[in-house]
């Protein structure tokens, strides 16, 4: 392995149970070696920190385990700005501590990028993983995206992909930076912190989408875990996702304010995008009108 690993590969981690070690393990078995895998801890309090540092006991000269110095929890976003300040590799690969790699994950992005040198970004498809739990009701599938095998100029894919068009976004361990992309737009928005535990990875791909250029690809990478223990999950059942969905568009249009972005068009979609979040009580009188409305109108089409 070189002394400046090609891959740096930012894992945070804040109380994942046995799934670290599943994540840890499929970074192993990348076709890829040239990397540096950074396990940064989010202030667990269960036994990952003790994962974290037998793997960084076994392969000390490609295995870093961070933690923030006051040994709480931060947020996603703080944690992966903490693993960037220590990334020494050309391109930043992100894995989160409940997901896993297909083996040729790394060599095949890092594949793509040396071949698309104008490309900042290169993701593909995920697998949503139900399966690895016997008892789930759902199947596992690959929810579709962007129409992939090609590259994107800016703001392409931030008018298609979700919230403001109409295919879903990327799941971040799927995401292959260059490095130098990643410092370009400030790295992650620490202001999705506790309090907004979801959104944080649709804030920085709009950053992306907006300023670089991005392939995207049709293959399949990642296993990406569904379970009732996840961010998104929890957030679903605390209000969090509302809170978060809320926040970021007013994160969005602040960022639009102060940037150089001058396409009309990305002004105007934002504008009609934002609107329900933008004007809360009128959007609110809205919907219980339409509520009211609803029997009336039954009545009527029935007649």
């Amino acid at each position: 392995m070189s002394a400046t690993p090609a891959v740096s590969i930012i894992l945070p981690f804040f109380n994942p149970g046995e799934f670290l070690e599943e994540a840890i393990a499929s970074v192993f078995a990348q076709s890829f070696s040239d990397w540096e895998l950074l396990l940064v801890d989010d202030g667990s309090t269960d036994s990952s920190r003790t994962i974290a540092e037998g793997a960084a006991s076994r392969t000390p000269a490609s295995v870093f385990v961070l933690a923030h110095p006051d040994g709480v929890n931060h947020g996603l976003p703080a944690t992966r700005n903490l693993g960037l300040r220590h990334c020494r590799g050309e391109f930043i690969a992100l894995l989160d501590a409940d997901d896993v790699w297909m083996p040729a994950k790394l060599e095949q992005q890092v594949a793509l990028l040396r071949n698309y040198l104008e490309a900042g970004m290169v993701f593909g498809r995920s697998e949503y993983w139900y399966s690895w739990d016997p008892q789930a009701r759902e199947d596992d599938s690959i929810p579709k995206l962007a129409a992939g095998n090609r590259l994107y100029s800016p703001p392409e894919l931030w008018k298609l992909c979700y919230p403001f068009g109409g295919f879903g976004a990327p799941c971040p361990s799927d995401l292959l930076f260059r490095r130098s992309t990643l410092e370009a737009v400030g790295g992650f928005e620490e202001c999705f912190d506790r309090r907004f535990p979801t959104y944080e990875d649709i804030a920085l791909l709009s950053k992306v989408f907006l300023t670089a250029q991005v392939y995207v690809s049709n293959q399949c990478w990642d296993r990406y875990r569904r379970h009732d223990q996840s961010i998104w999950a929890r957030a679903q059942q605390d209000g969090g996702e509302e809170r978060s969905r809320i926040f970021f568009f007013k994160w969005m249009g602040e960022y639009l304010n102060k940037s150089s972005i001058s396409d009309a068009s990305v002004r105007e979609l934002y504008r009609q995008r934002s609107w329900v979040y933008r004007h809360r009580v009128l959007a609110n009188v809205l919907d219980r009108l339409r509520s009211a409305l609803r029997p009336i109108k039954r009545v009527i089409s029935s007649r």
